[in-house]
């Protein structure tokens, strides 16, 4: 019943530069300052219970002992925090997050985000009882508590297409991901030196008003600074 929408923001060469060199010069990752950006964005919204709910990712494929062939996709560990005691600054946030993803919890959360497409089907034949996978039936039974996280992020670094579909290619389509327990889902990504952020989100769950507040709050974070 989940309807889905998306609103990007693209920033030029020059403007992602920049966002690049001001987290450099500030010591802390663009994946830090991006999340500080986002998280001054949430707290200019009216208040909600969980806006300082939020799922922090990072690709662990590399970090990973076995290598998973093509058994899935891309390796995506989320860890929810709460960001309200630790980002009075946003070195305190960037000391947080790597501690947060240097412990072995990294290891024991593991979230996949990006899915093979043979992993949809043991889902669908699973959800009609054509299929008894134990651990899969317990991703579909698992029943909905609202929403509870203010948004989730993945940064997906730099893209670098196989160089045969680079004059093909213009720009990445954002990843579509809706939760009803989560309210906003922003994937970012590198792509010819423009750094591109989509936000997906349901307009059941949240106004699309509400989503071009935060996303022009979002922007003037990111030219102001």
């Amino acid at each position: 019943k989940h309807e889905v929408k998306i609103m990007t923001m693209n920033f030029s060469c020059e403007e992602t530069k920049r966002i690049i060199d001001t987290a450099k010069k500030n010591g802390i990752t663009v994946n830090t300052f991006i999340t500080n950006a986002l998280h001054k964005s949430q707290l200019a919204l009216p208040y909600k219970p969980f806006q300082n709910e939020v799922i922090i990712s990072v690709n662990v494929r590399d970090k990973l002992k076995v290598t998973p062939h093509r058994q899935l996709g891309y390796f995506v560990s989320g860890i929810r925090m709460n960001l309200l005691k630790k980002s009075n600054t946003v070195e305190n946030l960037q000391t947080f997050l790597k501690s947060k993803f240097r412990s072995n919890a990294l290891y024991r959360s593991l979230a996949v985000y990006f899915f093979a497409p043979s992993f949809f089907d043991l889902i669908q034949l699973n959800k009609f009882q054509l299929r008894q996978d134990k651990s899969l039936q317990k991703i579909v039974a698992k029943e909905s508590t609202g929403v509870d996280v203010a948004f989730g992020l993945t940064n997906l670094g730099i893209i670098q297409p196989n160089t045969k579909c680079n004059d093909t290619l213009t720009r990445f389509l954002p990843l579509a991901f809706l939760s009803d327990t989560m309210e906003k889902y922003v994937s970012v990504f590198t792509y010819k030196r423009q750094m591109q952020l989509a936000i997906c989100f349901d307009p059941t769950i949240v106004s699309e008003n509400e989503i071009a507040a935060f996303k022009n709050f979002l922007i003037g974070e990111v030219k102001n600074m």
